[in-house]
């Protein structure tokens, strides 16, 4: 009885201190003015706005072409790459959560039952892992849901459908991060889960490929893809947890409730199990990280010197510490494989396309450039959040270190966003000249909307590291606490709203081109109109990050003279607005 009680005041303890955390974080973004607050939450509200529209829009089309099997089907998938896409995430999340944390030793020598630190290690992992994905996941279907008609009851059956499938990935990817680590060493662990990852992500690209979804685009090929979809049907066998929870959604049977909750509560006691008999193994090869990085005199250690010779000299010993570290770090690079993934997945698609569109030449002629320039920039943002915003707070506690480097506060901003932009910045620049030659823009076309995604691309870069040296967070547990933080979060979505300029500008410069083509006009006339509508996004977004940088520079300068004058560097991070 004493054990039990013991164990749930650790438990709450752990949800107390993450709730002070979160309070704490919220206050730190409000300090910097009510308005950020509210066109967060209004840039938030309009994303959601969207994933829910697009799913209702769907699910009213079904309901037009009456064909509920497609509902179901539709259903079913996004409940199965809900589980997919969530055993990835939950297995990082608990690897760190379980074996990466900086309470260990405390876990190791409390009197508290070992289920009380699998609950909390578990919750920790579900904060990190599960919100995100299941708001999207929660809003699609639910969108589908009411779209097809099946009324409110419906949609709340599918949000708990949701929640509940969640769990079951979640507690697989606990039981794996136990059983990987309890074979291999932390470092090898990360590798192999990449190298799983890859081959995952290959054959959702193969797949996807096969499914031919350009032909939506064409009337004929919209209802032969409608007649091969009506004998569908549920994607998986009937017992997993997305077709369970898709008879529950849409027909509101309590078997497969019954049997949803079961294979739930299974899961997590088989991930306790796990836990209990590999935890103690996977721990002492945690300390072995065994690192993938750049030896010295290496081939890489010299290639990575030749990299930096061409930068001025005072940036020099700064970029290349960066540029070791993210090599030398999994958790850094280990992260780029998701989005990475994104720009492969578009590549792949990208004459799909081309060629839905080859019917309708002149209205690809305008959605062909703009659908390519947003989704670049798109992936910009998503990898400025993960890898611009945290550069200077990557420094931690060691942060006084670079405080007492000769390094001005502007040239130490200047160092960190050339250290950001080879991940920012140039794998979208490949992404847009690849996919612009593949989707066949022409050569003015190609060009500019090239060279706007790396304008926009850095100027991304610049706003993520400028922003993050304003709001500091050096006491941070990880890489994902900081790409998740409200500013990360903020300055992603204010990223996207670069973005989407980018992707209006090259829309209206690819119309420009097609229509003076179509009017007999000279070229020469379109050329300038799509040099002034791309121009003007890029030369925004840039002037954006520069100002950014500005900023960034100044509040390093201010920390500076604070601990000059007795306060410590970590008080002016945002974790500690209350000391």
């Amino acid at each position: 009885m004493l054990s039990l009680r013991h164990g749930w005041r650790a438990v709450a303890a752990g949800m107390r201190a993450r709730r002070t955390l979160l309070r704490r974080r919220l206050a730190a973004e409000a300090a910097h003015g009510v308005g950020r607050l509210v066109g967060f939450a209004a840039i938030a509200l309009g994303a959601a706005a969207l994933v829910f529209g697009a799913a209702y829009g769907g699910g009213r089309f079904v309901l037009w072409q009456d064909v509920p099997e497609v509902l179901r089907a539709g259903t079913s998938a996004a409940l199965l790459g809900l589980s997919g896409a969530l055993v990835m995430s939950s297995l990082g999340h608990a690897a760190q959560a379980f074996f990466g944390a900086r309470d260990l030793w405390f876990w190791d020598c409390t009197p508290v039952p070992p289920w009380a630190r699998f609950c909390d290690r578990c919750v920790e992992t579900a904060v990190a892992a599960l919100p995100n994905a299941l708001a999207l996941g929660g809003l699609a279907v639910a969108g589908l849901v009411l779209g097809g008609g099946l009324g409110v009851t419906a949609a709340l059956r599918a949000l708990l459908a949701v929640a509940l499938v969640a769990l079951v990935p979640l507690a697989l990817g606990v039981a794996l991060a136990h059983v990987g680590g309890a074979l291999l060493p932390a470092g090898k662990l990360r590798r192999v889960s990449l190298i799983v990852l890859g081959v995952a992500v290959a054959a959702a690209l193969v797949w996807f490929r096969r499914a031919r979804v350009e032909q939506m685009l064409s009337p004929k090929g919209a209802a032969e893809l409608l007649a091969g979809a009506r004998g569908i049907g549920d994607i998986g066998p009937p017992w997993a947890p997305s077709s369970l929870g898709t008879a529950f959604a849409l027909d509101g049977a309590l078997a497969p409730l019954g049997a949803l909750v079961a294979w739930s509560c299974g899961a997590l006691l088989i991930a306790y199990l796990v836990h209990r008999l590999c935890s103690r193994r996977a721990r002492d090869l945690a300390v072995d990280e065994s690192p993938l990085g750049l030896l010295r005199g290496s081939v890489r250690d010299r290639a990575l010197t030749a990299l930096v010779r061409p930068l001025p000299r005072e940036l020099r010993p700064m970029v290349e510490k960066d540029l070791l570290a993210f090599a030398r770090d999994p958790g850094q690079w280990g992260q780029l494989v998701l989005l990475l993934g994104v720009g492969v997945l578009y590549l792949v698609n990208a004459d799909a396309l081309r060629q839905g569109f080859a019917e309708w030449p002149a209205v690809g002629a305008w959605v062909l450039p703009g659908m390519h320039t947003g989704l670049v920039c798109f992936v910009a943002a998503g990898l400025g959040a993960r890898f611009a915003f945290p550069q200077l707070s990557l420094e931690g506690p060691a942060v006084w270190i670079v405080d007492g480097a000769p390094l001005s506060p502007r040239v130490l901003m200047r160092a960190k966003w050339v250290g950001a932009l080879p991940v920012v910045a140039c794998y979208p620049c490949v992404i847009a000249a690849v996919g612009g030659g593949v989707l066949g823009l022409g050569g003015a076309l190609w060009l500019f909307t090239t060279i706007a995604c790396a304008i926009i691309s850095g100027g991304i870069a610049a706003f993520g590291v400028g922003r993050g040296a304003r709001t500091p967070m050096f006491d941070a547990a990880s890489l994902s606490d900081l790409a998740v933080a409200p500013g990360a979060l903020s300055t992603m979505l204010l990223a996207v709203v670069f973005a989407f300029c980018g992707s209006v500008g090259a829309l209206v410069g690819g119309g420009a081109l097609a229509a003076t083509r179509h009017a007999g006009l000279p070229e020469a006339l379109g050329v300038a109109a799509a040099l002034l509508a791309l121009g003007t996004p890029a030369a925004l977004t840039a002037v954006a990050g520069r100002r950014a940088l500005l900023e960034g520079a100044l509040a390093v300068e201010r920390r500076r003279d604070d601990g000059a004058t007795g306060q410590t560097l970590l008080d002016r991070g945002p974790i500690a607005v209350d000391r």
